[in-house]
């Protein structure tokens, strides 16, 4: 006998929910939402029930961290389960680990936990693993088991962001620079952790054991039982209301509406057809591994093309073909867990619009990638410390894929280009006392900008792709975590955007000062450079593209702390910081330009550091922006004139304290851009000619031989190359 519905074990239901979807198209088989027809009030208060039990824990259990990454920035889930995986719904947060939840069920099925260490009621479960499913080892999950007389009929479960994982070689919570699982940090499978809804003391040994931010992890963990409680007394008083048969039934019925509901959306605002992207970016190991790690003291090229099929009936297909191999760096992806979690984060701003936050979506795709790719690597020696960015590197193609879509439908208002920015900044150290600490800061994850549209400009550090109710958070919270580095000042500084006719969003900077380092202190800056791990954008119709990726200025070895104790104040942006070196009021020993993924550097008293988030993609040619939105800009502080004048062609003069555009001088000055436009111009054919003779002659970079070695040993992609660049089959390098 199972602990499953009707004495079924939960491996027969997962079997049963796959067979049944494959053989009707609908979940479970559901061809009619009998429940919602008979009585949509009585479903749409049982649903309302069921997610306000996630979100109520959301907002409670939250508390009880003792971080602002959960607290204030919202970096957090609790949702509801099927026995199989299936989300039912969510809270807000962090939405799109309802993706990977699935497939962390899924592996205890399969791995046969039911008879070992076995599945009964007040159990605890935890893993944070990407080989199960995880997204990294941040990413620590929750799940308790919610069982009616015997018979598991659901999950509750909560995941949340870490303060720090335990990694050997970088701090904080995303190892950017990891060759082999060995330096992960600390990563489990799913494990049983607690019985009786108690935690087993053995846990929070561990933490204290394997992290530096031991007690803060307890308290996660903690938080994340606490909330996965809440939701399974809730739904014990749900179904004590409507009836197990009710419960069981509408669970499913509300996976099925939803999908229904996604596949009109995207039958309403799609285009069928074939879509390719693509994506190339740099993992930058060499010199930061050293002579331990000769094997990965390199830089990796990595490429992630992308074929997307989207059918007439609303389903996506995606091929990634030629993708680059497994190796010795972070990126790799190795679990249908981590893959559909980075896809979520494409799907889930795009087309679900519900009370309902739940893996139906999940139902209308599949994929194909390479065995042996960084997305689906079979070596398990490999680090998986941010595959799931290895995987995410896909959001920012599918975005603007679905965005030129929206445009073609007339659907102006989701049109905008689409890219991504803001990591961590990652710190660590040891204070004076010899505690042991470090905490990554969320707050350029949580500010992004966004990119451009057909008919208005993009929003400054408003949003973030990963979290739709992510925060910046409280600077002075910020500091009291990270109690070193104090910040004088987070701004918009001028020209930080990508042009446009409609400009993207301004980028968002940091200026930090070292105060009271303790005994030492690095800092990192971490997820990869914020924007490397999902893609620049490319622009729109013109618009200039976003940013490449996040920068970092340190000034080593200043009399800033000298200055403030004199009552001079201090600087707060890059440009002041610099005039002041330039009039001699500021002394630096040493200034270290930075950009992307920030190997960990040493700091001490008295040194700053500027953060800086890049601006997002333009949409429209710069030269055709109203003047009176230049003119906005200037009088702002957002452009400066020489900008203005060299990007947008805008002649501007100060009249009375205020910026005008001259209409007649920049006419001219119009003329002129688009002439030497002209004069640089050149025919397609003719760079094909001649990009084509360095294809035959070989004449490539290391980095780019790396990438067309896997292109071309994949028979679909070298098709695809020597096709485009008319060489023989035998064409190898």
């Amino acid at each position: 006998m199972g602990i499953g519905e009707g004495g079924k074990t939960i491996a027969e239901m997962l079997e049963e929910r796959d067979r049944l979807i494959a053989e009707t198209g609908y979940f479970y088989g559901l061809k009619e939402l009998e429940l919602h027809d008979e009585d949509p009030a009585k479903m749409t208060r049982f649903n309302w029930r069921l997610t306000n039990a996630c979100i109520t824990a959301k907002e409670s259990a939250k508390l009880l961290s003792a971080t602002p990454t959960v607290r204030t920035f919202g970096e957090c889930l609790f949702m509801l389960l099927l026995p199989q995986g299936d989300c039912i719904t969510a809270s807000h947060g962090l939405a799109g680990h309802v993706a990977s939840a699935r497939d962390q069920i899924a592996y205890m099925v399969r791995l046969g936990y039911e008879d070992n260490p076995k599945i009964r009621e007040g159990d605890i479960f935890a893993c944070n693993s990407p080989r199960y499913g995880g997204g990294h080892s941040a990413d620590n999950y929750t799940y308790v088991p919610i069982f009616h007389e015997g018979e598991l009929v659901a999950w509750a479960a909560g995941i949340n962001h870490i303060a720090e994982v335990g990694s050997a070689l970088y701090s904080a919570s995303v190892p950017i620079v990891s060759p082999t699982t060995y330096t992960d940090g600390w990563a489990y499978p799913p494990m049983k952790i607690g019985d009786g809804f108690q935690i087993a003391k053995w846990w929070n040994l561990l933490w204290k054991e394997k992290t530096r931010m031991g007690n803060f992890n307890i308290l996660d963990s903690n938080m994340r039982v606490a909330g996965s409680i809440m939701i399974h007394e809730t739904v014990k008083n749900v179904i004590e209301e409507f009836g197990i048969d009710y419960f069981r039934k509408g669970i499913r019925e509300i996976l099925e509406r939803e999908r229904r509901r996604v596949e009109t959306i995207v039958r309403r605002q799609m285009i069928p057809g074939i879509y390719k992207h693509a994506y190339w970016r740099l993992s930058e190991n060499k010199g930061q591994v050293g002579p331990s790690f000769p094997f990965a003291d390199k830089d990796f090229p990595i490429h992630t093309p992308i074929e997307l099929h989207l059918t007439g009936d609303g389903r996506f297909s995606i091929d990634l073909s030629g993708t680059s191999r497994e190796d010795y760096h972070s990126w790799n992806a190795p679990s249908d867990g981590t893959r559909r979690l980075a896809l979520a984060w494409w799907w889930l701003p795009q087309f679900v619009h519900s009370i309902c936050i739940n893996t139906a979506f999940d139902y209308l795709i599949d994929y194909t990638i390479p065995e042996g790719s960084h997305l689906n690597p079979t070596n398990e020696q490999l680090s998986t410390s941010i595959g799931l960015g290895g995987m995410a590197t896909l959001m920012t193609p599918l975005w603007n894929i679905c965005k030129r879509c929206f445009f073609s439908r007339g659907v102006l208002e989701e049109d905008w280009s689409a890219t991504g920015c803001g990591g961590l900044l990652e710190p660590e150290g040891v204070l004076e006392v010899g505690v042991p600490w470090s905490f990554g800061m969320f707050g350029a994850a949580g500010s992004w900008s966004t990119d451009a549209g057909s008919f208005r400009d993009g929003l400054s550090a408003a949003t973030c792709g990963f979290n739709p109710q992510s925060d910046m958070g409280e600077v002075e919270e910020w500091d009291l975590y990270e109690p070193p580095l104090v910040c004088l000042a987070r701004k918009l500084p001028p020209n930080l955007f990508a042009h446009g006719k409609f400009r993207g969003g301004l980028g968002i900077s940091w200026v930090f000062l070292v105060v009271n380092a303790g005994q030492r202190l690095s800092i990192s800056f971490g997820s990869g450079g914020g924007p490397r791990i999902i893609g620049p954008a490319v622009g729109m119709s013109g618009g200039y593209p976003g940013g490449y990726t996040d920068w970092h200025v340190i000034f080593s070895n200043t009399n800033a702390l000298e200055l403030i104790e004199k009552g001079m104040g201090y600087p707060t942006t890059l440009p002041e910081i610099m005039q002041w070196i330039n009039e001699g009021k500021l002394k630096v020993g040493k200034i270290q330009y930075v950009s992307g993924g920030m190997p960990s550097i040493p700091l001490k008293d008295g040194d700053l550091y500027v953060l800086s988030s890049h601006g997002e993609a333009g949409w429209g040619d710069p030269v055709e922006r109203d003047l009176s939105l230049i003119e906005k800009d200037l009088n702002e502080g957002w452009m400066t004139p020489g900008v203005g004048k060299d990007i947008y062609g805008a002649v501007a003069q100060s009249v009375d304290g205020k910026w005008q555009v001259d209409k007649n001088s920049t006419n001219k000055e119009r003329e002129k851009i688009k002439q030497t436009r002209r004069e640089k111009a050149k025919p397609f054919k003719e760079w094909w000619l001649e990009e084509r003779e360095l294809v035959v002659n070989k004449e490539f970079k290391e980095e780019v031989s790396y990438i067309y070695q896997d292109v071309l040993g994949n028979a679909k992609a070298g098709a695809q190359f020597r096709g485009f660049w008319r060489v023989g089959e035998d064409y190898q390098l």
